[in-house]
């Protein structure tokens, strides 16, 4: 059976009780106590880790460098010039892919261009195990 409160709103369409204010103040008023206790707490924290050993120490660079750095900072830094830094990263990484050179010379290990490793992949294939063998 349903209960008077639900044959009344059916009855008139729409809900008669407003919403419990009591309730809704009382759970604001949590919430806001509970961002004064927080803002208290956090504040003497970053107060203290704002003076914690603030020591600079000059970098030894010449001055007018586009890298001149006036004092060292905690890591991980930021990069000063992060294109120009990042096209000579490429420029490197391609010098690095596309070029012979030796791994270890006394061994005779060398690393071939990705170019003529993807060409050599194709033409021998992947290697593989002899039938029988077990993995490690």
């Amino acid at each position: 059976m349903e209960s008077d409160d639900l044959k009344d709103s059916v009855v008139h369409g729409y809900e008669e009780e407003d919403l419990n204010l009591k309730l809704v103040g009382l759970v604001a008023g949590v919430l806001l106590a509970i961002v004064i206790i927080v803002a208290l707490v956090i504040k003497p924290l970053f107060h203290y880790r704002k003076h914690e050993h603030h020591v600079s120490t000059p970098v030894a660079r010449p001055q007018g460098s586009a890298f001149a750095v006036k004092e060292i900072f905690p890591e991980p830094r930021l990069l000063p010039t992060p294109r120009v830094e990042l096209k000579v990263f490429r420029e490197e990484e391609s010098q690095w892919l596309s070029h012979y050179a030796w791994v270890d010379k006394k061994k005779g290990i060398a690393k071939v261009s990705i170019d003529d490793a993807i060409d050599l992949l194709a033409k021998r294939g992947l290697p593989t195990r002899a039938e029988g063998s077990q993995s490690p």
